[in-house]
């Protein structure tokens, strides 16, 4: 072999080994694509599955908050308009009348808070109970009826009801706004009245009367 033979053959060796050289680059180009196509999509798969978890819990939340109202406060539609416009089959005349509120015996909690606060809170706090007294201002009880408050005006109308000595314990259509009859629920209803003086509850079931709303019946 000549030497002319020697340096080609030489260089065909590099060739050869540059071309396997490249392919192998090639290859290792190849693998890291897909291994980074493999990262993106194990990325994106976490990410939804991020976001379903994070979903999940929300409605888990909302079901733990929510849940005990809507069993606790069953909603009567506005669609039977019988229930929101209907007369009260229930007649109170040893409750029939008009009364006054007697702030100071009603609401203990709301006073105790009050009596508690610190004094940047104090104002809130008398705000919210302000706000609850207007609540059970004209205080009236008519045939069933029971209608309260002044800036909004609520309604109990009596669906059923029994009146052992001064006490009636029955149920009631509840509206928060007489003028908007699109929200009313079912609550229970207690009055008991001794002499002049009436103590007022309503509740949802599965919840006992809380401390009474006390009012003095008017003279006419």
């Amino acid at each position: 072999m000549t030497r002319d033979d020697e340096i080609l053959q030489l260089l065909y060796e590099i060739k050869d080994a540059q071309n396997n050289h490249h392919t192998e680059w090639q290859e290792v180009v190849r693998r890291s694509e897909e291994q980074q196509q493999r990262a993106v999509r194990e990325v994106a798969k976490s990410k939804r599955s991020m976001w379903v978890h994070i979903g999940v819990l929300i409605l888990v939340l909302v079901g733990i908050i929510y849940l005990p109202i809507v069993i606790h406060s069953p909603y009567v539609p506005h669609s039977v308009p019988e229930l929101a416009q209907y007369d009260s089959p229930i007649s109170t005349p040893i409750f029939d009348g008009t009364y006054t509120l007697d702030s100071q015996k009603s609401f203990p909690d709301l006073h105790a808070r009050l009596a508690d606060a610190s004094l940047n809170k104090r104002q809130e706090a008398q705000q919210f109970l302000s706000m609850t007294e207007l609540q059970f201002v004209n205080f009236r009880i008519n045939h069933g009826v029971i209608t309260s408050g002044k800036t909004l005006v609520q309604e109990f109308r009596l669906v059923n009801g029994v009146t052992v000595d001064g006490l009636l314990q029955g149920r009631a259509v509840w509206h928060e706004d007489v003028n908007d009859f699109g929200d009313c629920f079912a609550v229970n209803v207690r009055l008991e009245l001794q002499g002049d003086t009436l103590e007022f509850s309503y509740y949802y079931d599965g919840e006992e009367a809380g401390s009474p709303i006390v009012l003095k019946k008017e003279k006419h």
